[in-house]
């Protein structure tokens, strides 16, 4: 019989994280100017309520960052989007704001640092309606670094893949929300970012982990499910993660062959990587598992056990730390 190392969670976190500062502006003719005759249109109206959130708001490098303009009264017309750090500003996109008066532009940054989102609506009559948010990118993560635990270690080596091989993996979506695969795959883009393990879909598999007759058809199986199906699910468990029994790698080193990450589609989750309880933060977890972290009681850290708040769905710095013992710098197994 095939022994699995299991860890299991099922965690969510709501916050309130958007920021939003409507501004306005409106203007005559400069000092000095002269008008021979009032204007045909009659005092310039007041700017138009606009306000602008960056979702999520925290972010690991090169993350997509989700920039929600909205505006009731500027339905139909266009908005500048530019994100910058002090005096340094660039245009990320224009945006025609829907019948609700909302529009949305996808932004991503590679350096550290905080960043100013502002939307700026020009009108007719010199009238300017603009508005501020601002989202953070973080390498390094909040929290303790020395806060991670590994889920199996053999010889004094923790379990790991062998990060000079590429992981084939493969994914059973049938119940899935329609955003559940671009959360995997950002989620996946993560792991080999700190990692340098690479990642290769194969295609789909009807396979559930934890059901009857399961087998894994390729390194790494992602099903969503629910918990009449899989014995992984049930209870307070929203999703579940782990590996089988490791190999003997080089020197003797525990490796990882297979493993595993089911999650509970009945529960519904919000998709995204964004403040309350989202399947990106779930997915993130259980990647972590099936990578060889185990859980930790510490602040900030997505492998806890347990319901926390987060201000975002994003590894700390402890998460990270062993994420980055497990991959490339490790070397090859």
């Amino acid at each position: 019989m095939v022994r699995t190392w299991v860890s299991r969670a099922a965690f969510a976190a709501a916050v309130a994280v958007t920021a939003a500062a409507p501004g306005a502006a409106a203007g005559w003719p400069g000092p000095g100017s002269r008008a021979p005759h009032p204007p045909a249109v009659g005092p310039v109206p007041a700017a138009p309520a606009l306000t602008v959130a960056a979702v999520p708001v925290v972010v690991p490098p090169e993350a997509p960052v989700d920039v929600t303009v909205r505006s009731r009264a500027l339905a139909g017309r266009e908005v500048e989007v530019l994100v910058g750090t002090g005096a340094q500003w660039r245009v990320e996109g224009r945006v025609v704001l829907d019948q609700r008066g909302r529009g949305t532009v996808r932004v991503s940054r590679r350096p550290a640092a905080t960043y100013t989102v502002r939307a700026v609506a020009l009108l007719r009559g010199g009238v300017a309606a603009s508005a501020e948010g601002s989202f953070r990118v973080t390498a390094t993560g909040d929290g303790d670094p020395r806060a991670y635990r590994f889920l199996y270690v053999s010889r004094g080596a923790p379990a790991r893949w062998n990060p000079c091989a590429v992981v084939t993996y493969r994914v059973n979506a049938a119940t899935a929300a329609p955003t559940s695969r671009d959360d995997l795959r950002e989620a996946l883009r993560r792991v080999t970012y700190e990692t340098g393990v690479r990642f290769r879909y194969l295609g789909e598999t009807r396979y559930v982990p934890g059901a009857r007759g399961f087998r894994y058809e390729a390194d790494l199986v992602v099903a969503w499910s629910e918990p009449r199906m899989s014995r992984e699910l049930g209870g307070d468990r929203a999703a579940a993660g782990g590996f089988t029994q490791p190999v003997a790698g080089r020197g003797g080193r525990p490796r990882i062959r297979n493993a595993f990450v089911v999650v509970d589609a009945t529960r519904g989750l919000p998709g995204g990587f964004g403040e309350g309880e989202t399947e990106g933060q779930v997915l993130l977890h259980e990647l972590g598992h099936a990578m060889g972290l185990g859980h930790v009681e510490a602040d900030a850290q997505i492998m806890r056990p347990e319901l926390h708040d987060m201000k975002a769905a994003l590894y700390g710095a402890g998460d990270l730390t062993a994420l980055r013992r497990l991959g490339r710098r490790a070397g090859c197994l």
